[in-house]
């Protein structure tokens, strides 16, 4: 029993575990669309761009951990990060 509580505690640490990664840009691609090889990537549209670009990332990211963007400008208040539509 004790063996399988600390498995549940190292899968737990190991998914809290976050990292940055330089993102991979999508073109002409339906929101949410495949973008890569791993099929929990989506593409989400920047906010503003009417051509379909996109950001290439996880498509289940944990709301809490989400920003809104400046609704006038589309920017966002954190550096190096870019506003992307997600409903």
């Amino acid at each position: 029993m004790n063996t399988i509580k600390i498995h549940c505690y190292i899968v737990f640490i190991i998914l809290s575990i976050t990292v940055q990664i330089k993102s991979q840009i999508c073109e002409k691609t339906p929101q949410y669309g495949e973008c890569s090889t791993n099929s929990a990537c989506g593409c989400f549209h920047v906010a503003g761009a009417n051509n379909g670009t996109g950001i290439c990332g996880f498509r289940w990211p944990t709301c809490s951990r989400l920003e809104l963007c400046n609704s006038s400008d589309n920017s966002c208040s954190q550096l190096n990060t870019t506003c992307v539509q997600h409903p």
